[in-house]
Parts: C-alpha cells; structure tokens; sequence
C-alpha cells in the first residue's frame, strides 16, 4: 500500500477530494478508510458510501467487512439511484408514495410508453437505427431530472412544458400508467427524492443522518444529484469526493 493511500485511509481532520484514476485502488481505500471510522467509535449505519455501480457497492461491503466483521452490513452502500429509493420507501407514507413501489428500467419505461402511445393513437417510428420511442423516454427523463418545480406524489405536468404539444401529452400519460402500477423510473427516483426534501420536517431529518459520506466517481455526478447530496452533508463531520479529475 502506498503513502498516499495510508495518509487518506487515516484522515479524518476534514473533508478530503481523493484523485484515483481507474485501477489505482480506490475501492480499497474507500472501504479501509470506513472502516478506519468504524474502529475510531463512528456508528457504522451513520457511514454512507454512494458508488455507481452495485458491483462497486457489494465489494466495497465485502472489503469493510473483512476489517469490522458484521459492522460492515450497516453500513449504507448504494448507487445514486438505490438510495434516492431507499430514501423514498422511508418516507413514502409522508410524501404520497406507495412504501412497495417497482422500479422500472429502462426497457420497462420505453415498453410503458409503447404502451400508451398506442392508447392515444400516436404513431412512434422506429427505424433501422433509431427508435422514437427511446428518444421520448430520455425527453421525459431529462425533463423530470431537471425540473425546477417539484412535488411529491405525482410529477405536474408542467414539468413537460418544453416538451411538443404532443410529446407532452404522452408524457403525462406515462407518468398516470406508472402511478397507476405504482411504479418509478429511474429519474422519478431522483425527482421524488429531491422534492421530498423541500419538506422542511423531512429534509431535517436527512441532514442529520450521516456522519461520514463518501462519493466515488464524483466527475459523473450531475447537478441534481449534487443537490440531494448538498443536503445529506450539512450535518456530516466528513465528506469524501473521489474521481478522476482528468
């Protein structure tokens, strides 16, 4: 192990911005380093580490693990995606949601929207290459994923206001189809999460939950996602950024 690795694996006097190119040995570091936290008195269910993978996250967990034993499973590791749903089935009571709501990928949306086009009788080309029904689904997501006006239970339908007339109406009738499976895409995950958190009550809450967050692959981060972890990090003693700044 190098210098420099040791030297992060111990530093706890602040937050810390790690440069770790691919096959550096990052997700050692990040999982030596939480365990360090753990064996320095930090309640292991206060550590949140957010990677992009859920490969990443089973070997992050398996790392810290082979230090701190069972300490390592309460531990939250999780993608961006797998923790806005976490987050949304503690508080799904509250903010409207179904607590046992399924999360659809992205071929399950783009069959959804399928779906409903045919109901409204709009005719989606798909040619040899490319595939209209595709290219409305990353409309829509990128409508909810940079929405300004948020609420929770339901995505309003001005959400979609930059969208064709209608594009939009096809958007709404994806979002009542979801509602009506009590389903979320990927980016009402994100959506939901960061409109719960306009609740002054809620938002409290998640400010104070964690004591250490370590975010790996930070360059990949968008600004929405910036903005959920702005608010998880206010109450933290710690926050690590990990990427590749190249």
């Amino acid at each position: 192990m190098s210098r420099e690795q040791e030297e992060f694996i111990n530093y706890f006097d602040g937050s810390a911005v790690l440069h770790a190119p691919v096959g550096t040995g990052k997700t050692l570091a990040l999982a030596l380093h939480a365990a360090a936290a753990i064996e320095q008195g930090m309640e292991p269910e206060r550590i949140l580490c957010v990677t992009f993978t859920n490969r990443a996250a089973l070997e992050l967990r398996q790392r810290v693990a082979l230090k701190c034993g069972a300490a390592a499973k309460k531990i939250v590791v999780r993608t961006f995606h797998s923790l806005c749903a976490w987050m949304l089935r503690s508080e799904a009571k509250r903010i409207g949601l179904p607590r046992e709501f399924t999360i659809y990928d992205e071929d399950d949306s783009i069959e959804a929207i399928g779906e409903c086009a045919k109901k409204l009788g709009i005719q989606l080309i798909s040619y040899k290459y490319e595939n209209e029904v595709r290219d409305v689904y990353h409309l829509i997501a990128d409508a909810k994923t940079g929405a300004s006006v948020l609420k929770t239970g339901e995505v309003p339908e001005e959400v979609f206001a930059e969208l064709t007339p209608t594009y939009r109406r096809l958007a709404c009738a994806y979002q009542k189809e979801l509602a009506s499976r009590h389903g979320l895409d990927f980016a009402d995950l994100i959506y939901f999460a960061r409109a719960m958190l306009e609740d002054r009550e809620i938002r409290k809450r998640w400010e104070n939950r964690f004591s250490l967050i370590q975010v790996d692959e930070m360059q990949d981060t968008h600004l929405n996602e910036y903005q959920l972890l702005r608010v998880l990090a206010r109450g933290v003693e710690q926050m690590v950024l990990v990427g590749d700044l190249d």
